[in-house]
């Protein structure tokens, strides 16, 4: 894997954006039949739709665009996350005061992406570029999200006042936390496994959670955006949001898991699972 590879979080394909409604921040019972239909159309979808970016662009036809630096793409793709969280948190909440387990739970969102957005391009050592539509694809995604999960915590999703003392909260915050620290681990070993500035050979992950999964950042991602779910009382947008990282992920760490399996053949460790430890 680059070290500049897309990391996970993104969503490049346009069934995966395509998943969310506007309408779902506020009263979303009537619509949630039909977020149910796109979550399984995209989950269906994005098991079958490879992802031309990191070491497969060059698989990328002409139809995708021409390819634009990663760091850039990647920086103004994440960061309407933080502006949107920012802006509901900080400028019109929409509910003065607002209540302080929407706060924390909309802070935790914009922690996440600060470091994706902010700090993440800064460690990056090299990397690819990336194609126009993948770079329109993720920004889409990015902007619906972003804006569904801020307008939901800062206007219309109620909490009861001792929620932060709540099982359920210190469950998701657990999770959250446990898999923020694995992808950030993850993303460190992906990083230094390259200590030569010119150097463009791949190397097999060691270490941490690589000792189980192929795709171990990816996991961290997947676990962080479940215990988000738990955290906000299982949301529709939060739900949605879990639904697509999930959705995403699974079909790039396969992936990715048939490529080392490719290229490193017998050397690679077989005993490795794609995304979920001792799973799959």
């Amino acid at each position: 894997r680059d070290a500049a590879e897309v990391p996970a979080g993104a969503v490049p394909h346009w069934c995966a954006a395509g998943m969310y409604c506007w309408k779902i921040p506020g009263d979303t019972s009537e619509h949630t039949p039909n977020v149910k239909k796109w979550h399984a159309f995209a989950a269906v979808a994005l098991q079958f739709m490879p992802a031309y970016y990191g070491r497969f662009t060059a698989m990328a036809g002409p139809w995708q665009g021409p390819l634009i630096p990663g760091k850039l793409a990647w920086v103004v793709q994440e960061i309407p996350n933080v502006v949107l969280a920012g802006l509901f948190l900080f400028v019109c909440p929409g509910r003065t005061p607002l209540p302080t387990p929407n706060a924390v739970l909309l802070g935790l969102f914009l922690l996440h992406y600060t470091q994706r957005a902010l700090i993440f391009p800064l460690l990056i050592r090299g990397g690819k570029p990336t194609p126009l539509t993948i770079f329109l694809y993720a920004l889409a995604f990015c902007v619906v999200n972003g804006y569904m999960q801020a307008c939901t915590l800062a206007r219309h999703a109620e909490f009861p006042k001792d929620h932060l003392r709540s099982p359920q909260f210190v469950l998701g915050l657990a999770l959250f936390l446990a898999g923020m620290g694995i992808n950030l681990h993850s993303d460190h070993v992906l990083r230094n496994l390259r200590r030569k500035g010119g150097d463009q050979a791949y190397y097999i992950p060691m270490g941490g959670l690589f000792r189980w999964v192929t795709a171990a950042n990816y996991f961290g991602e997947a676990v962080e955006w479940l215990g988000f779910a738990v955290a906000c009382r299982l949301t529709p947008a939060s739900v949605a949001f879990a639904v697509a990282t999930l959705a995403n992920l699974g079909p790039r760490a396969a992936q990715i898991h048939r490529w080392y399996l490719d290229k490193f053949r017998d050397a690679y460790p077989h005993k490795r699972k794609r995304l979920v430890p001792f799973l799959w």
